[in-house]
């Protein structure tokens, strides 16, 4: 395994391109010229000295293995890249560009705005202080964006995000993926798959995408999508809006819980024959409904309520089921929005 830190090296060889060079007349500190990690840096000179023989790394707070046998980083603009081994970066206090490769990588970015990639295999990504870019790439990564306003994709595979600190955009892409936004007000999309989204608190805005996902706002005034109704979706989601008052978007078989606080429900277009979406906790005396609507198909829209005594009620659009609302009492039509879509 390769391991590449702000300030030195742990490896067997390494290349320096063009302009860094710690040539200073002595044969026996001059580096070896063969193919390994490439290290640059814009104006750090990477080594004072041969990289040592059998370095141990260390544990530190943040989670990155460091030795002591390499000297302070400066805060210098690094890029480090690894290759098709499993490798260890180590970005400094400037804004890196880390790059795993091939191989299970770890990469640790540190302060300042940093650019990681994990490449090929399964990674984990460390964004640190700073406004950071994280990218898994193939395979099942780990990505914790941590302080800072982060924006986190996973690629390919199953992955888990962590936003953390701060107002992230979180994006899991293809995959069952599990995104948790953490502090702030963050954007957490789950691409395809069968995806866990988990706001946290602030002000979320998540949406689901394709597959059967599972959205959670937690506390704050949330915004969950499960699909979008010009996407082919059949798949059914789960929303939990949680603490605040949370906007809640439903399709055909959806599942929907407000939680606590005064909700809206918003209902796609669901067609004859479309499984009905289910709404566990509507309250008619503090949350709203909206049923969105295609006016090609519905130009005069007829709302009416099905609810046989002590039965649950159904709404239905132009005689067509669109949800079940459970055994609520006082719905009023009149208080049900209509909206062309």
């Amino acid at each position: 395994m390769g391991a590449l830190f702000a300030g030195g090296i742990v490896d067997s060889f390494m290349s320096v391109p063009a302009g860094v060079s710690n040539d200073d007349g002595n044969p026996e500190t001059d580096l070896p010229e063969e193919d390994g990690d490439l290290v640059t840096a814009d104006t750090y000179n990477l080594l004072d000295g041969p990289p040592p023989e059998n370095p141990q790394p260390l544990d530190d707070p943040a989670g990155m293995p460091v030795s002591d046998d390499l000297a302070d980083p400066a805060d210098a603009d690094l890029t480090l890249a690894g290759g098709h081994e499993d490798d260890i970066l180590d970005g400094s206090g400037g804004d890196d560009r880390l790059d795993g490769g091939a191989g299970n990588d770890l990469l640790g970015g540190r302060d300042g705005a940093d650019d990681l990639a994990g490449g090929d295999g399964n990674d984990n990504l460390h964004g640190g202080k700073g406004d950071d870019w994280l990218t898994g790439g193939d395979g099942t990564d780990t990505l914790h964006g941590e302080d800072g306003a982060d924006h986190a994709s996973g690629g390919a595979g199953g992955d888990a995000i962590y936003g953390h600190d701060g107002d992230d955009g979180l994006g899991g892409d293809d995959g069952d993926d599990s995104l948790w936004g953490g502090a702030g007000d963050d954007s957490l999309s789950g691409g395809t798959g069968a995806d866990a989204l988990s706001g946290g608190f602030g002000a979320d805005l998540m949406a689901g995408g394709l597959g059967a996902d599972v959205l959670d706002g937690g506390d704050g005034a949330d915004t969950l999508h499960g699909s979008h109704a010009d996407t082919t979706d059949s798949d059914a989601d789960f929303l939990n809006g949680g603490a605040g008052d949370d906007l809640l978007f439903m399709a055909a078989g959806d599942y929907g819980n407000g939680g606590e606080g005064a909700d809206a429900f918003a209902l796609h277009e669901i067609r004859a024959g479309d499984p009905v979406a289910q709404i566990t906790d509507f309250d008619p005396v503090e949350d709203s409904l909206v049923v969105l609507y295609d006016a090609t198909l519905h130009p005069t829209p007829i709302l009416t309520l099905d609810q046989p005594e002590g039965g649950a009620a159904t709404l239905l659009l132009d005689g067509v089921p669109l949800v079940n609302l459970g055994r609520v009492a006082g719905i009023d039509l009149d208080s049900i929005q209509l909206r062309v879509a």
